[in-house]
């Protein structure tokens, strides 16, 4: 009684593995060698990423928060790495710090402890700048 259906899953089984491995070499088999060889690196190279032995170049901080915040840190959280400290005025920082906080408000999915280390960016930059 049980043999019919172990029977029938058995050859669906086989039937669809078989019609998967046609395809398979279907697609394959019109695919040129140095598209195949390339694929095989992209799939090495995310694999590498998944295990985190790949360095790319994002533009992200590599590192944590300082204990006391510094000028060039705060220069780095809102971005201002162009400018120096002296070129620094109350309305681009405030125009900087907006920009950032509507992308990164608490309010609407943002990050509350990045939130308050924008804040104490600007705290710190306006405190230093003179205009």
């Amino acid at each position: 009684m049980v043999l019919p259906i172990v029977a029938a899953f058995g050859a669906a089984l086989l039937f669809t593995s078989g019609r998967a491995a046609v395809r398979a070499y279907a697609r394959l088999s019109a695919m040129p060698i140095e598209a195949f060889y390339d694929a095989q690196s992209a799939q090495a190279a995310a694999a590498a990423a998944r295990n985190g032995s790949y360095q790319d170049n994002r533009k992200f901080f590599q590192g944590g928060f300082d204990p006391k915040m510094s000028v060039a840190e705060a220069i780095d959280i809102l971005g201002l790495e162009g400018m120096s400290q002296h070129s620094l005025t109350k309305n681009n920082i405030k125009k900087v710090h907006r920009q950032i906080m509507i992308k990164n408000h608490p309010d609407r999915g943002g990050s509350p402890y990045l939130a308050m280390k924008i804040n104490e960016a600007r705290d710190i930059l306006e405190g230093v700048s003179k205009k």
